[in-house]
């Protein structure tokens, strides 16, 4: 069991170890939340500014390149300005711009300088569109890196005119990489370019930027990269942002933003984390120890506060667990504070006064009470609140006793004069068992003669369902019979109609008999003389052909009279079988009936039995009440004796 000590200690240290902490953790929650937030804007603001001033350096080549356009000479024709003059001007301005090379281009794409095609160069392409353009950074096979850029070449030097070629002029790809190298985010931060592809073309490690790194792709079979892949992805669609991916087991922090005008150029910042976080580490490493300091001073005043306030309590409570143990007469402990302990150690010692006053009357009562006298008088305690009614319980048991004892007084005199009663009626009993024995003896035989009867009847009943089951058999026979019958009548039903079928077909030849020795006779007389003979046999035929359906249609009305005398039969036949089953219907319930019948004899040859049973049984029966009816005289008048003791008893107790 948890003591009042603990249990103080423990809530004052859970509440105070919950404030203290939950305020050390919104606190150092709130510090790295602003941290975080304080570097997202900075890193944001600086990816920021080292993209405008990538846009403005590409710009300013950009002007440069576009300036060249706008030479006169480079758009004039070798008849008014030679080859060579165009080559030594264009020569100077691209030295003077910082360029390595620098490109005149005709506008089906060929270099006049040394025949390189630029036909299917994007600057190129945007140039003749009137537009000036940077190229995607270009990796040569020595490891060297270019950026090429592209203006149109107007025609009179005029803006607007007529392009009359192409200016390209190419950078060493290198000043990219310069110029994310000057932005130092931290000790240990960098930035990068990467284009539309995801290829790296800008970093402080050139070796990133001549072997094509590409996360993305790299990403696809080592997903240690997926974090900082996904977030290469936004970048190559253009968008800014930031976030934080893990690399080389480091959490690291990334923003973003892309280059304008540049064919899908973005240029990022990244830093470890650490080299942001280690002031807040170190702020919430200071209020974590803050907190675990307040924990231990609000323990150790929780653990002096439960003290003083559990040892009297303690000592309150193991004072009134010797009073649960039977101890009234030890002292109560003192208690020198003026609070609600001191309160509670006076309330003890008031308790335990009290009760040894009433427990001393209650004493007094019960001892006169034990001595037979209900009415004594205890010593005058005073019963206050609840333990009145103790003494009003006392003194209900004093008179329940006392009503109890005159009852007891009462209830013997009854009972020594029912004594006599029940003897005098046990007599009476055991005469009247006698006459019951008699009586019982005649039934017994009576219920002997009706079980023979039963019994005959069972057996009548049983040979009755034998022979209704002989009639149902034979019936079902006949049945069965006539089924057969009746399926035979249907045979010659369907014999007949194939009969008429076919009579049908002589009826058909004979008239196309007919017919055949009609044409012959008609073909007969067309002949004259010659055909007298076949006028003849075509006679003859039509005569055989008359008397084949004379014959036919006699058969038909022989065969139609059989086909109505089989269906009248078949109707009889089914009418018998439909009294057949009437039958066999009649000897099902007859045999169910009997059967019934048979099952209550059964049953009324048990039943019979049972009171067969019961008679033997009633008959014991009557025979023990005679032997008890003895047996009750005998006790009863001892039952007297005691009751006459009893009340010699009684009269010892004095009432109230």
């Amino acid at each position: 069991m948890k003591t009042l000590r603990a249990k103080i200690i423990s809530v004052m240290v859970a509440l105070l170890a919950a404030s203290v902490i939950i305020t050390g953790a919104i606190s150092a929650y709130l510090g790295y939340r602003g941290t975080q937030n304080t570097l997202e804007q900075s890193l944001a603001q600086m990816s920021k500014m080292a993209v405008e001033r990538l846009e403005w350096q590409l710009y300013a080549y950009k002007g440069l390149v576009a300036e060249m356009g706008l030479v006169k000479q480079l758009s004039d024709n070798e008849n008014t300005t030679t080859m060579a003059t165009k080559i030594r001007l264009l020569q100077a301005r691209v030295e003077n711009g910082g360029f390595l090379d620098g490109h005149l281009v005709t506008v089906v794409g060929r270099s006049l300088m040394d025949e390189t095609d630029f036909s299917e160069n994007a600057c190129f392409k945007a140039a003749l569109k009137g537009e000036t353009t940077v190229s995607d950074f270009i990796v040569n096979e020595d490891g060297s890196t270019r950026i090429l850029f592209g203006a149109p070449l107007w025609q009179h030097g005029q803006r607007g005119l007529k392009v009359a070629g192409v200016i390209i002029a190419s950078m060493d790809g290198d000043i990219l990489s310069q110029l994310v190298e000057g932005l130092q985010v931290s000790e240990n931060g960098s930035a990068y370019i990467i284009n539309q592809e995801g290829n790296v073309i800008a970093h402080k490690n050139r070796a990133l930027v001549t072997g094509r790194s590409n996360t993305i792709k790299d990403a696809k079979t080592d997903p240690a990269q997926a974090d900082l892949a996904a977030l290469e992805q936004q970048m190559v669609k253009g968008l800014s942002g930031f976030g934080s991916y893990v690399y080389g087991g480091e959490s690291k922090v990334l923003s973003f933003a892309p280059i304008s005008e540049t064919g899908g150029w973005s240029l990022a910042v990244t830093a470890p984390q650490a080299d942001f976080m280690e002031q807040t580490w170190q702020g919430i490493y200071i209020t974590i120890g803050l907190v675990a300091l307040m924990v231990a001073v609000g323990a150790a005043t929780a653990v002096a506060t439960a003290n003083r306030i559990s040892r009297p309590v303690t000592a309150c409570a193991k004072r009134l667990a010797l009073v649960a143990e039977g101890d009234l007469q030890s002292p109560v402990p003192q208690v020198k504070s003026k609070d609600e302990t001191r309160m509670l150690a006076e309330a003890t010692d008031t308790i335990l006064t009290g009760v040894r006053e009433i427990i001393a009357d209650m004493n007094a009562r019960l001892d006169g009470m034990a001595g037979g006298d209900f009415g004594a008088a205890g010593l005058g305690a005073a019963y206050r609140g609840d333990f009145q009614r103790l003494a009003r319980s006392m003194e209900r048991i004093a008179q329940t006793l006392s009503n109890t004892i005159r009852q007891i007084i009462q209830s013997a005199e009854q009972v020594a004069s029912g004594a006599g009663q029940v003897s005098d009626g046990a007599q009476s009993l055991s005469q009247g068992a006698a006459e019951q024995a008699g009586t019982v003896e005649e039934l017994f035989a009576s219920v002997n003669s009706i079980s023979e009867q039963v019994r005959k009847n069972a057996q009548n009943a049983d040979e009755a369902k034998q022979l209704a089951g002989q009639a149902q058999a034979q019936v079902l026979e006949g049945n069965a019979k006539m089924a057969e019958m009746t399926q035979a009548m249907a045979e010659i039903r369907a014999s007949s109609g194939e009969i008429g079928k076919i009579i049908k077909t002589i009826e058909d030849i004979a008239f196309q008999t007919n017919i055949l020795a009609l044409n012959a006779a008609v073909e007969a007389a067309r002949a004259g003389e010659a055909g007298k003979g076949f006028a003849v046999v075509a006679d003859e035929v039509r005569n055989l052909a008359s008397k084949s359906a004379e014959a036919a249609s006699n058969t038909t009305s022989l065969i139609e009279d059989s086909i109505a005398s089989v269906e009248r039969g078949a109707g009889i036949a089914e009418g018998t079988a439909q009294s057949l089953d009437a039958v066999v219907q009649g000897v099902k319930k007859l045999a169910a009936t009997v059967d019934q019948i048979t099952e209550a004899s059964r049953e009324q040859a048990e039943a019979v039995s049972q009171v067969s049973l019961g008679m033997e049984q009633i008959s014991a029966v009557v025979q023990t009440n005679s032997a008890t009816a003895q047996e009750s005289a005998a006790a009863s008048e001892e039952l007297s004796s005691q009751a006459s003791i009893l009340q010699d008893m009684m009269r010892k107790f004095h009432l109230v």
